[in-house]
């Protein structure tokens, strides 16, 4: 009963008697879980004792006691000393004295031991409670000691693709309430955070959470053509938040040494700019001096996300970023062997660190490349639709790299770039929640008949729904994913390796037209299970729209990608997803499950 009650599941072999043999493995992992739900009841009994003590005060949903502040909003402590240290320190310093030792170690303070540094997000969250200038306004309102000055935060920002920034983890501005890039031999501020409740969540950190939440605000439209009224104030927006399109035409060519063949898609003849971005989301950039007509910068990759949301939702449209085979493609003027980007006259091309003034420029006034796309090299670095991988994505037709990561690709250089970094194949990444001044994006769109935002057969109609139903297939629009339709691909429940099989089969197969089909990952079946929600409103249950967007809908669990990364279990059980209630179980590989397959 204890091992049930701190693991929930029991060891491979357990037949249901009092007794069986353990493993070692098994038995380290029991033991762990014991010290931590010892190190949890010693935290929860800190934490009602600090709450039981009155607080100075309750301002704006802070909670303000002697040494910390807690957020209600995103259930964050802060140390309420913003300068605990007394002092700036490098980033592995501020690490090691948080999290590992000087800081940690002093049990007296405010009774927790689990200190860490802050990711950008969560300070990024705690500083736009500031506005202009964060820390003048947390001092006068129950903070401490907060400097006007860069702090730490533990977002790390290694090198990829040879050359890159080695070394360097993300600062946060207390002064202008931007993020930057800091090497981390640097000297900055550390202001140490913690969950401040058991529930306590860290608001913005992953792209999962982030769109979630977003949907779930998400109303379904009614169906039926668009007045023409609507249609003029779509058509108006559409022309002042997207801008010029150039018509990149189908081919085919070979980065990293291997053919890829690409559908027939639109681009964005320039990066979107600042006055693009304020048609739809809030003021972002760094350098809002530089004008209406500089890129937009200092945004992330799920930032974008929610801007494409609004977008397609008011002219119903699907833009989208361009994948990083099509950015490619058309950065070299359609496959061309190109140093950069339109040729190999980088001071020509391209905004960089050694003509830039140290700044970014209006787009456009570089020379543009062959397809007439200016800006590709240089001026900033443009988010990508694929999470990062070590090799080049490619495929037989439209490759992309789906599967979830750490990472998200960003491509082209920026005017804080050398001219290495501009290189029509230099590769980097990052994390897809953080934001710099150097950072901004071009939209893209789908032309080929067979891509998901192009079917031929779409109807008005369906324009402005969740979900479009083909014969084979599913479209959720709020995703931007195809699902397979039938719910039994295969007449019987597989395991996991026989799903696996199965989805290589359909790509070979070519099924429904499409070659790069896998297994959904959790974060694709919470969204489903979203939109599903979204559809059925407060009469209906998600079950019943499954039932009907779905052929052969089975009440069961289904396979994801996920495979247990720790634990006793460690690589031998996956998740499981069940579209009834939205939950997760873990199985063996070898028991049987059902499949649905995602593009």
């Amino acid at each position: 009963r204890i091992w049930w009650d701190l693991l929930k599941d029991m060891p491979s072999g357990f037949d249901g008697e009092i007794g069986w043999e353990l493993d070692a493995t098994s038995t380290a992992g029991f033991i762990a879980a014991v010290k931590a739900e010892e190190e949890k009841k010693i935290n929860e009994q800190t934490i009602q004792e600090v709450h039981k003590s009155p607080s100075d005060f309750v301002s704006d949903g802070f909670h303000y006691y002697k040494d910390v502040v807690v957020d209600t909003r995103t259930g964050l402590m802060w140390a309420r000393n913003a300068n605990i240290a007394g002092k700036k320190m490098d980033w592995s310093d501020a690490t090691k004295w948080v999290e590992g030792g000087v800081f940690s170690g002093r049990l007296d303070y405010a009774g927790y031991r689990d200190w860490r540094l802050p990711t950008q997000e969560e300070l990024a969250l705690l500083a736009e409670r500031g506005g202009s200038r964060p820390s003048d306004w947390l001092n006068a309102n129950g903070f401490n000691n907060v400097q006007a000055d860069w702090y730490w935060s533990g977002t790390e920002n290694g090198s990829y693709g040879g050359r890159g920034f080695e070394g360097v983890a993300m600062a946060f501005d207390m002064t202008s309430g931007n993020a930057y890039r800091d090497g981390k031999s640097n000297y900055d501020y550390v202001w140490p955070v913690r969950s401040a409740t058991e529930q306590g969540k860290i608001a913005g950190e992953s792209l999962e959470k982030n769109r979630l939440a977003k949907e779930e605000a998400v109303k379904e439209l009614p169906a039926g053509d668009m007045s023409d009224k609507e249609k003029q104030a779509a058509l108006e927006l559409e022309q002042t938040t997207v801008g010029e399109m150039v018509s990149v035409p189908a081919g085919c060519f070979t980065p990293g040494g291997k053919q890829v063949c690409l559908d027939a898609f639109r681009i964005g003849k320039y990066e979107v700019t600042q006055r693009q971005w304020l048609q739809l989301m809030d003021s972002r950039s760094y350098f809002k001096s530089c004008g209406d007509d500089c890129p937009v910068e200092n945004i992330s990759w799920n930032m974008i996300q929610e801007f494409l949301q609004k977008l397609n939702s008011e002219t119903g449209k699907r833009y989208r970023l361009p994948t990083e085979a099509e950015w490619h493609y058309a950065c070299t003027s359609g496959g061309k062997s190109e140093d950069y980007c339109g040729g190999n006259n980088v001071d020509a091309l391209a905004w960089w660190r050694k003509n830039s003034g140290r700044h970014p420029h209006s787009v456009g006034v570089k020379q543009p490349n062959g397809l007439g796309i200016y800006d590709m090299s240089g001026n900033v670095w443009e988010w990508v639709s694929d999470w990062y991988g070590d090799t080049y994505p490619t495929g037989s037709r439209n490759p992309s790299n789906a599967s979830i990561g750490d990472r998200k690709v960003v491509r082209g250089g920026s005017w804080l770039a050398d001219s290495e970094e501009l290189r029509a194949d230099y590769r980097y990444a990052i994390d897809p929640n953080v934001w710099t001044s150097d950072i901004g994006f071009r939209l893209a769109e789908n032309t080929a008949p067979g891509q998901v935002s192009a079917l031929p057969e779409m109807k008005k109609e369906d324009q402005k729904k969740v979900f479009s139903l083909r014969d084979k297939v599913v479209v959720d629009h709020l995703t931007g994913l195809m699902w397979t339709r039938n719910g039994k691909l295969a007449p019987e429940k597989l395991s996991f390796g026989n799903a696996k099989s199965l989805i290589e089969k359909l790509n070979k197969e070519n099924y429904a037209g499409f070659s790069n089909w896998r297994l959904p990952n959790v974060p694709e079946f919470r969204m489903l299970y979203s939109a599903a929600k979204i559809m059925a409103g407060e009469s209906r249950k998600p079950l019943d729209v499954f039932r009907e967007i779905f052929i052969d809908y089975q009440v069961w669990h289904y396979w994801t990608s996920y495979v247990l990364p720790v634990g006793p279990q460690a690589g031998d059980r996956v998740v499981a997803f069940d579209l009834e209630d939205g939950t997760v179980k873990y199985f063996p590989k070898d028991e049987l499950q059902y499949v649905l397959a995602v593009r």
